[in-house]
């Protein structure tokens, strides 16, 4: 398994990875809506987006991992898992 870079998607100017969003999701209102509340973050193996996860503040101190998807051909090598610590590590209080 090769570590992966997890950065934070500018969903105003970045180019959204829909294809693993509505894998996880196929609700399109939902999608639009924690995208527009939530947080995206997107993996990345030279160069290429292989999975996303997306978190959504919902109260004091709380943020839900509401969408998390990893693209088929990297799927059980350890990448959604180390998207979910990256989840974990973060403090958006």
């Amino acid at each position: 398994m090769k570590n992966i870079q997890i950065k934070l998607l500018d969903t105003e100017t970045s180019i959204i990875p829909y294809n693993l969003l509505y894998l996880a999701d196929p609700s399109v209102e939902a999608v639009k809506d924690y995208l527009e509340r939530g947080y995206c973050y997107i993996a990345m193996l030279e160069e290429k987006i292989i999975g996303e996860c997306v978190l959504l503040p919902t109260r004091n101190f709380n943020i839900e991992l509401v969408n998390l998807d990893v693209d088929e051909p990297y799927q059980n090598k350890g990448y959604g898992k180390q998207l979910i610590n990256h989840a974990i590590s973060i403090d958006k209080n």
